[in-house]
């Protein structure tokens, strides 16, 4: 997995091995965390769905930021992180 640095600069920030999804007899849990973009419900939606159809998983948590211009509460990310295995969210501009 290549790490870019996410203010258009071309300076690579490291190579690290991409992460391992550890999975058990129980489905992949897919989230979706809508950052209240236009449309970002629909593209992450539709992404969560494909991806858990490919994994053999479900989309169990869906809930949303207040404004897409603040981050995430903590509270917030500790709920998607006890639902889900993997959460989605964003969509750039």
């Amino acid at each position: 997995m290549r790490i870019h640095r996410p203010d258009f600069t071309n300076r690579l920030v490291g190579d690290r091995p991409a992460p391992r999804l550890v999975r058990g007899d129980e489905p992949v849990r897919i989230g979706v965390l809508h950052n209240r973009k236009q449309n970002a419900d629909v593209l992450i939606g539709r992404l969560a769905q494909n991806l858990a159809d490919d994994l053999g998983g479900v989309v169990v948590y869906v809930d949303a930021k207040d404004h897409a211009a603040i981050p995430s509460p903590p509270d917030l990310l500790d709920a998607a992180a006890m639902e889900a295995q993997v959460v989605l969210t964003g969509s750039g501009d």
